[in-house]
């Protein structure tokens, strides 16, 4: 049990340091994105496209990094910077603004959907992969084994008919048997 919550952990919140790279040069592009339309377009009016653009980040991120970690920590991350960065007072937290709460509940709810629904897409492909390397394991093999029938049956069946027959077989009737056998070995690569 201990060894299938672990698993489930591992699987879920991976840690990998491409992984925080990608997370935090997200965020920077997300952040410095939004100072570029701060300055562009001064007053109030940005604020939607903020957190527009962290929402999308935080989407980004989530695809882009392996289990529910990143995506989570981007939305959270979203969220705080849009308080701390953008929103009056500048450069301090300030959780008293109206429709805060469902700010960070609807950005969480985004990145962990995102989250989950790359997680399984990935899942997914990897076990089609599987059954793509399986079926063709399993063509290959009876390939392989038709190839060796074919020739092992022709080889049998002559040698059979000489050990049966010796007595009734005729020299050159053996010879053919033989020669037949030979060709088979020879014509499939055999010898």
């Amino acid at each position: 049990m201990a060894n299938r919550i672990s698993g489930f952990f591992k699987r879920c919140f991976p840690v990998s340091a491409g992984d925080c790279l990608k997370t935090l040069f997200g965020l920077f592009l997300a952040t410095a994105s939004c100072i570029i339309l701060r300055e562009l377009n001064p007053g109030d009016d940005y604020m939607a496209a903020v957190q527009v653009i962290y929402v999308l980040a935080a989407f980004m991120i989530a695809r882009f990094t392996q289990g529910f970690l990143y995506g989570t920590f981007a939305a959270v991350a979203g969220v705080l910077l849009t308080n701390f960065i953008f929103t009056y007072p500048y450069w301090a937290f300030n959780f008293t603004l109206p429709g805060y709460p469902v700010t960070i509940l609807c950005a969480l709810i985004v990145s962990v959907t995102t989250s989950t629904m790359t997680a399984r897409i990935k899942e997914q492909g990897q076990l089609q992969l599987e059954a793509e390397r399986e079926k063709m394991r399993s063509n290959l093999l009876r390939a392989v084994s038709h190839d060796l029938r074919t020739p092992l049956t022709s080889i049998l069946g002559a040698s059979s008919a000489i050990l049966e027959n010796d007595s009734v077989l005729t020299a050159k009737e053996r010879l053919t048997l033989l020669g037949d056998t030979r060709r088979c070995r020879m014509a499939r690569g055999y010898g």
